[in-house]
């Protein structure tokens, strides 16, 4: 129980732009649509657990102010710039109030800066390995779901 947030790569395998790659992809899932779409999988790129301050940034940043558990898009762009602000956090290149810490029962102290750096850390390390996740049949983006 708790906060749980999920960063996913989404491709879409269209059956006109690349009908092979669709078909061996579903092939090798296993899988067989119900209709000839265009099918979406998503791959996870990244998982926190009770990072309140990187889901507070999200639903700033990209659920227009909405905590809500909806799935968002999240561009390569917007990806790049938390782990951007991340990075420039932990160098000190950057105030605190850019992405401030959050109190709370399940959080943590905002006086105790150990969890607070250590989420900054596992953000950079994480999202480094999602942006460098294939673009595959020109997909490349993301979508961020958050469950509490």
């Amino acid at each position: 129980m708790g906060l749980d947030m999920y960063l996913s790569s989404r491709v879409y395998l269209s059956p006109y732009s690349n009908p092979e790659l669709r078909t061996s992809v579903l092939e090798v899932l296993g899988v067989t649509p119900l209709t000839d779409d265009c099918v979406a999988i998503d791959i996870p790129a990244a998982y926190w657990s009770k990072a309140k301050t990187i889901h507070d940034w999200f639903v700033n940043h990209v659920q227009d102010g909405n905590d809500n558990c909806g799935s968002y898009y999240v561009s390569r762009d917007q990806v790049t710039e938390l782990r951007d602000l991340c990075k420039d956090l932990l160098a000190g290149k950057a105030d605190e109030s850019a992405l401030p810490p959050t109190e709370g029962f399940f959080f943590g102290s905002t006086t105790d800066k150990d969890w607070y750096r250590t989420d900054l850390e596992d953000t950079v390390a994480q999202l480094d390995r999602a942006l460098a996740l294939p673009v595959i049949a020109g997909c490349g983006d993301f979508h961020y779901h958050a469950s509490w």
